[in-house]
């Protein structure tokens, strides 16, 4: 099983954003933590089908890199 790491980053009157040192080529950003994990579960997802990556063997973990 591959696991993404998906980082996410507050910024004070900004939101989240997230993004991955796993999986490049994609980000969200969202007003809240819980958008921004629904959002980077999707975007990883559809890069991953965009790579032609097989989405059952994957795990998607969350972590809180900053607050600014």
């Amino acid at each position: 099983m591959t696991t993404i790491r998906v980082l996410h980053c507050n910024t004070h009157g900004d939101g989240w954003t997230a993004d991955s040192p796993d999986l490049t080529g994609w980000s969200v950003a969202s007003g809240s933590y819980g958008a921004s994990k629904t959002a980077a579960e999707d975007a990883v997802r559809a890069k991953l089908a965009e790579d032609g990556a097989a989405e059952a063997d994957v795990q998607i973990t969350h972590h809180i890199a900053c607050s600014r």
